[in-house]
């Protein structure tokens, strides 16, 4: 249900009054905060904990979530309730921290329809990024079942991008310049992502973009992929780099500007996304004769979804680099070193093994190749990257990439000590296609989406994958 600041709550909250239900109050400050006491089908009060039963689950059932004025789950607090019931008149942009009960989610937005930037949280977060941290004045509790969702892979939006491979019919060039393909097949992709989300409600909570954003990482392109992407995806967005945003950018465009300008976008995004891990520091400080700023690590990043530990690890888990930028509106010099993955990687896995959790990887470039790439000799059926796989991925349970724009779906697996780790090619947006894919307790369901009709997608047959994790 959705929560506003809007008149008619009022009037909502005297017919629940003169209904006879109890309403306790507690005064924090000048605000207040409180609960009913009973609902039917469900509680909301704080005595009433959620209780959830694998498959067999009451999704009938109200769940909560409790808005904090302060950071770190302080101040004053509102409650909201999958059934539509708040807890007072609602804060105007004074939110700062989200409790969020078991088998809910909560949708925050800046603007009061329903409107503007807008994000779905399925954890609690102790601290909202800079984006909704005092900003939201809309939000919408529904029930989730957590252990049956919905995500979508797609790969190479690759604003702005025209070449097709060898000529091939399925490509979808029309003729037209880059920009005008890259534009019209990106939107047949949101339209269609947009689409799945009407189908599918709450149960599909967003899109994990795996690289090649951008054609060369210049700022219109980026500017084109964030309208689309950022701002009129209607679910959440977990992106990630690839060689053409900023691998191929070293020492090409002037100053390193078009490298820098893309992994500082990753960085905000991670920033605003809430990661549960980060693998990025910044360090600012004077050297001789200039101010400047080290940027250091990976880019790697995680968040979870009730049993499911998702990883990004950008371009690829061996890609390293290190190139200079001069930032001309602060007049100062920034200093990026871009480093392997591999050790975050290995801490971060080790995490989830330990929390019992089932592990989703994602990175851009498949390295299914000898020769590899970069000077890495990055392989992903050999090397460090196996290695760890063979000590630490016992909880493994999908690979996820893209880089080859024909491919979508299965076209490769990993050997896990003698356990299969299907890999999945995302598709690219020049190829009109990506996967959707629908994770359970022990098995996943993925479909090949072609998008080339916009809002009338068409879905491939399923196949359905068990697993076995420790």
């Amino acid at each position: 249900m959705q929560h506003h600041s809007a008149s008619r709550l009022k009037v909502i909250l005297i017919v629940v009054l003169v209904a006879g239900l109890g309403l306790f109050f507690e005064s924090k400050g000048s605000s207040i905060s409180g609960m009913a006491a009973k609902i039917q089908g469900g509680g909301c009060g704080d005595s009433t904990e959620s209780t959830i039963t694998p498959r067999n689950k009451d999704l009938t059932k109200s769940g909560c979530i409790n808005a904090y004025k302060d950071p770190n789950y302080r101040g004053s607090r509102m409650k909201f309730c999958a059934d539509g019931t708040q807890s007072g008149e609602f804060l105007d942009d004074e939110f700062s921290s989200i409790a969020v009960e078991e088998g809910v989610a909560v949708r925050v937005c800046v603007d009061d329809d329903g409107g503007g930037e807008c994000r779905t949280y399925f954890r609690s977060v102790e601290k909202l990024g800079e984006v909704f941290d005092d900003s939201i004045s809309w939000l919408e509790v529904t029930n989730f079942d957590e252990d049956s969702f919905k995500v979508i892979f797609a790969s190479d939006p690759q604003l702005f991008w025209r070449q097709c491979i060898r000529n091939d019919p399925k490509c979808a060039n029309d003729g037209g310049t880059a920009e005008e393909v890259g534009t019209r097949t990106n939107r047949n992709h949101l339209a269609s992502m947009n689409a799945l989300k009407v189908a599918y409600g709450a149960e599909l909570v967003g899109v994990v973009m795996n690289g090649d954003l951008t054609s060369y990482g210049h700022d219109d392109e980026l500017e084109a992929f964030s309208e689309l992407y950022e701002e009129k995806l209607n679910m959440n967005l977990w992106p990630g780099l690839g060689n053409h945003d900023y691998q191929g950018n070293v020492d090409d465009c002037f100053e390193n500007s078009c490298a820098m300008l893309m992994v500082d976008y990753m960085k905000d995004k991670v920033d605003e996304l809430n990661a549960l891990e980060f693998d990025w520091e910044v360090e600012s400080g004077y050297k001789f004769p200039l101010e400047r700023t080290w940027h250091r690590g990976s880019l790697a990043y995680s968040w979870e979804i009730g049993g499911y530990h998702f990883v990004q690890l950008q371009n690829f888990p061996l890609y390293y680099t290190s190139f200079d930028a001069w930032d001309w509106a602060g007049a100062d010099m920034h200093h990026y070193d871009i480093m392997s993955s591999l050790d975050w990687l290995i801490q971060d896995l080790k995490r989830a093994n330990e929390a019992g959790k089932k592990i989703v990887l994602n990175f851009h470039t498949a390295g299914y190749s000898r020769w590899g790439n970069n000077k890495t000799g990055w392989w992903m059926h050999g090397g460090p990257f196996y290695e760890a796989l063979q000590e630490h991925g016992r909880n493994v349970v999908a690979i996820m990439v893209g880089h080859d724009h024909h491919r979508v779906g299965e076209y490769s697996k990993v050997d896990e000590n003698g356990r299969i780790i299907p890999v999945f090619w995302n598709g690219s947006a020049i190829y009109q296609h990506y996967i959707l894919v629908s994770f359970e307790e022990e098995s996943f369901t993925v479909w090949a989406v072609d998008s080339s009709a916009g809002e009338s997608y068409q879905l491939s047959p399923s196949k359905s994958y068990r697993f076995s994790t420790e």
